[in-house]
């Protein structure tokens, strides 16, 4: 009789993917789900960062039409911002916890 844990993970489509993982590791596995999108999350947006910058400087003081240099830095942030939302997809919940793998099977189709 082997325990397992289930996580839910959302699917593009509507549809949750639930994955069995032996019971007790379901708060690890989510925890390092989300500290691996707390890296990424932190490398896009000093991405966004940097790349404003550089349309800022370049449109002040090349271009001198620093509307486009607004215009480079709100579009930049909004793609991070839009990129961020669809990567929090990938952080698993805990839908059970210590659940049989029979019954996980025939309840969440592991």
């Amino acid at each position: 009789m082997a325990l397992v844990d289930v996580l839910a993970y959302d699917q593009p489509d509507g549809e949750t993917a639930y994955r069995a993982v032996e019971a007790g590791r379901a708060a690890e596995v989510v925890a390092a789900h989300e500290d691996e999108y707390r890296k990424r999350r932190i490398i896009l947006w000093g991405f966004a960062a940097i790349a404003s910058a550089v349309a800022v400087g370049y449109t002040l003081l090349i271009a001198q039409r620093p509307l486009f240099g607004v215009v480079a830095t709100v579009g930049a942030f909004a793609l991070a911002k839009y990129r961020t939302t669809k990567m929090k997809r990938f952080v698993p919940s805990v839908a059970a916890e210590g659940v049989r793998r029979r019954d996980a099977a025939e309840r969440y189709d592991v």
